[in-house]
């Protein structure tokens, strides 16, 4: 009944009739989003993959008010002084009423060029290191691709039993004429020593199809660049970007010598929209 009716099937856009309406819901009343709704889509928003899913897991990760880590270690930044910012109350009446959505110039400076905003997107705050290093360190090659990572922990655990198996080599009989302790000697010996060639043979074969180590930087391609572009979207405003957005993004992160740099500058003015601070 309430979908079928005319009341709810009105548009949400004003028209002369109200325009002034704030109160009948007659029209959508643009609003900021709550303070601590802000707080925490800022910090998914800039979080690494890594933390995102710890997030989701974990409760512990997920305070957004007074931090005791932040007050221990410089290097933390709580996000209480975020949640003041966007109108949090002190909680000193017994109600909601001392609670403020309205803009200020305090939000605005603060979303610009505030340093825990500016910590939060470079990814030197808070538990972990933010998205921004994170796709940084993945270009840059720090950041061991799985395969290799796996053939890392699987060369150790070799290593770990060739070491285990020379330590119980087996020992020569005391008494050399004895003929039966010499025979299982000899037959033991022979297998402990095709184990051991068995192991030597894997681990060569693990050595010579990993990398020399060396950092090797990858390369951000016009696909690449997309997928980032992309993922920021879907981090800050949650959607893909129109044709003309992405044509926009395309070419300021093309202009950019650290493309990385680019998508930085990207993820900041999405986090200073209307889209991403209001109800919509």
């Amino acid at each position: 009944t309430i979908l079928s009716s005319d009341a709810y099937q009105r548009s949400w856009k004003p028209n002369e009739t109200n325009q002034q309406d704030e109160r009948n819901f007659s029209r959508m009343v643009v609003r900021r989003l709550p303070a601590e709704v802000v707080a925490d889509a800022i910090t998914q928003a800039t979080a690494s993959n890594t933390r995102v899913t710890a997030m989701t897991s974990s409760p512990t990760d997920r305070t957004i008010g007074p931090d005791i880590l932040a007050k221990n270690n410089k290097k933390l930044t709580s996000l209480n002084y975020t949640l003041s910012v966007f109108g949090k109350p002190d909680r000193t009446e017994n109600c909601d009423c001392e609670r403020s959505n309205a803009p200020t110039l305090l939000q605005a400076v603060f979303t610009r060029n505030d340093p825990s905003l500016i910590s939060m997107i470079n990814g030197s705050d808070r538990r972990a290191k933010g998205w921004i290093a994170e796709v940084q360190e993945w270009y840059s090659g720090k950041t061991k691709p799985t395969n290799q990572a796996n053939g890392n922990k699987r060369l150790k655990q070799l290593n770990d039993q060739r070491k285990k198996l020379l330590a119980k080599a087996p020992k020569k009989p005391r008494n050399t004429r004895d003929a039966k302790a010499t025979q299982r000697y000899q037959l033991t010996i022979k297998k402990h020593r095709e184990a051991v060639q068995v192991l030597n043979r894997n681990i060569s074969k693990l050595k010579g199809g990993r990398s020399n180590g060396n950092l090797v930087k990858r390369q951000i391609t016009a696909l690449e660049t997309d997928k980032l572009i992309n993922e920021t979207f879907l981090r800050t405003v949650s959607r893909m970007p129109s044709a003309n957005e992405l044509n926009m993004a395309r070419a300021d992160i093309n202009s950019n010598q650290d493309k990385i740099g680019g998508v930085k500058d990207l993820l900041w003015t999405l986090l200073n929209t209307k889209e991403f601070l209001v109800n919509h």
